[in-house]
């Protein structure tokens, strides 16, 4: 496979490295989202209206819709909607707050977010999902077509710089988060 690897690149220098500067790495994984929830619901939870979420390295903003997938944890009820066109399924330990926080606004922050609506992107971002994992690859082409349907304002640049506006400009109560995958 290598000697037909390097010819392809050979061949395609000029793109490859074209593509390389003017883009980044942005690697996600919708069912990340099953493994978030229980921390936005607990903080949900304490709050006394809709939290209004800034995910700092949100790429394209699949974790942002999180409340717009179902979840079947496994040994408990699952939740969400009945017909949603996304479920997640994953493991819990111990007891974590279980349900769906409800969400007013959604801004993400990165210093070049994607743009799910934009063809190019939306299979940049498929492109860099392990050839293998074909769930999360469906997975993710699904949460990628709610992200280009969600209202979400994505804000490029460093988020030590772009940060603070951000909070200025958001009411509480705040739910503010980065995932690594």
């Amino acid at each position: 496979a290598w000697p037909a690897f390097a010819r392809f690149c050979q061949q395609h220098r000029g793109h490859i490295v074209e593509t390389l500067a003017a883009t980044t790495v942005q690697t996600t994984f919708a069912d990340r989202c099953a493994v978030v929830l229980p921390g936005i619901a607990h903080v949900a939870e304490q709050a006394p209206a809709p939290l209004h979420l800034i995910e700092i390295g949100c790429s394209a903003g699949v974790l942002l819709t999180l409340d717009s997938y179902a979840y079947a944890y496994q040994g408990h009820a699952r939740l969400g909607a009945a017909n949603a066109a996304l479920t997640l399924t994953t493991e819990v330990i111990g007891d974590p707050s279980r349900h769906i926080a409800q969400i007013a606004r959604r801004n993400g922050l990165d210093l070049r977010p994607l743009n799910a609506r934009d063809p190019q992107d939306h299979r940049w971002i498929i492109a860099q999902t392990f050839p293998e994992f074909r769930e999360q690859r469906r997975q993710l082409a699904t949460a990628l077509d709610i992200v280009a349907q969600t209202d979400i304002r994505m804000v490029a640049g460093n988020a030590l710089d772009t940060l603070p506006a951000i909070l200025a400009q958001t009411p509480d109560p705040v739910g503010l988060f980065h995932s690594v995958a």
